[in-house]
């Protein structure tokens, strides 16, 4: 009778259930370092994009405006009037247009660390779900998770 039954690869189950803790750890290392990151990033920051003036005016140098989305506020710039955007003069002086572009890169990292924390958060979301799943299709209760004084990251 058990010829017909599907074969367990008990080794390889347990294998991977053994892994399991270590990658949840790595996830929640990679979460903090992103946190850590998110706060170097947050304030020295521009929500804005470029926009060139006279670049292709002959005799004049071409000038740099950072213009805002509508109502978007920025870190660096402030909160605009309802209605309104932000629209932030920088000019032709090569410090100063390297600084304002870098503010707007650092504003595109903190965009893609904002995405690649939600992505774990979610996928962490469902390694939990499904861990409870296994616990349920098993017929069994998962034990209640050790008290910690820790907040929850």
């Amino acid at each position: 009778m058990t010829d017909t039954l599907p074969k367990i690869d008990y080794n390889t189950l347990f294998h991977h259930a053994s892994q399991l803790p270590q990658a949840l750890d790595d996830a929640r290392q990679h979460c903090e370092e992103i946190d850590n990151l998110l706060l170097d990033l947050v304030n020295n920051r521009c929500t804005g994009s470029e926009h060139w003036r006279d670049a292709n005016t002959d005799g004049k140098k071409a000038k740099l405006y950072i213009i805002h989305p509508l109502t978007h506020a920025c870190p660096i710039h402030g909160i605009p009037e309802p209605g309104k955007r932000i629209r932030t003069y920088v000019g032709s002086n090569p410090a100063k247009i390297e600084a304002a572009r870098e503010a707007v890169t650092r504003n595109r990292h903190y965009n893609n660390a904002i995405r690649e924390l939600l992505r774990i958060h979610r996928a962490l979301k469902r390694a939990h779900y499904d861990i409870r799943q296994a616990w349920d299709e098993l017929g069994l209760t998962p034990p209640d998770p050790p008290a910690t004084d820790a907040p929850p990251t």
